[in-house]
């Protein structure tokens, strides 16, 4: 499992998830690289309550783009 800490809307988070990784999934050579984020626990900093339940799917979405830009690179 690895772990983001990020800040959305100004507030401090800590989010625990796996990224599995899959290169050509289709086996053509040329298919894009496909990555499954699986977002377990989202924690205000400093906190061990999980607020993931909590936030929008706008947010959680958010989140998933950052940790996808993370992985890629």
């Amino acid at each position: 499992m690895a772990s983001l800490d990020t800040t959305i809307n100004g507030i401090d988070l800590t989010v625990y998830y796996t990224c599995d990784f899959e290169r050509d999934p289709y086996g053509t050579g040329d298919s894009p690289d496909v990555y499954n984020i699986d977002i377990t626990e989202i924690e205000v900093a400093d906190s061990t309550v999980n607020i993931m339940s909590l936030l929008p799917d706008s947010v959680i979405s958010d989140i998933e783009d950052e940790i996808l830009d993370l992985e890629a690179n």
